[in-house]
């Protein structure tokens, strides 16, 4: 029997979907997310690739793949298609890419504003 082919049969033929986040559940049962999570997702927009971001961010791969499933996780729904040859934005992803780099812009605005302010 073919190494290859056994290997194949054993795999899923795709990936179940995320179960979303039920909305029912007070708030505080849900973690916030940390500015680092969608700084993590941006930078794999951006750059196309986990890898790439990871060393951007300069941390591991592994701790930016659990970042963006969090955030997918938080969010109920997949935003990248992850796959060899890179990240592609989901639907979902395509509608809240725009709004995630308007968050991380209005916190560094925030926190250009404190600072400023302290230094006065």
């Amino acid at each position: 029997m073919n190494r290859s082919a056994t290997r194949t049969e054993t795999l899923p033929p795709t990936l179940p979907p995320r179960q979303p986040v039920p909305r029912d559940r007070p708030s505080e049962t849900r973690a916030d997310l940390p500015l680092v999570v969608l700084r993590s997702f941006l930078s794999v927009v951006q750059l196309g690739s986990v890898s790439q971001a990871a060393q951007q961010l300069h941390c591991s791969v592994s701790t930016v793949s659990m970042h963006i499933t969090a955030l997918e996780d938080r969010v109920g729904a997949r935003l990248l298609q992850r796959d060899r040859r890179g990240c592609p934005l989901t639907r979902a992803g395509i509608r809240a890419m725009p709004r995630i780099a308007q968050l991380i812009g209005e916190t560094e605005e925030l926190t250009n504003l404190v600072y400023s302010s302290v230094k006065e």
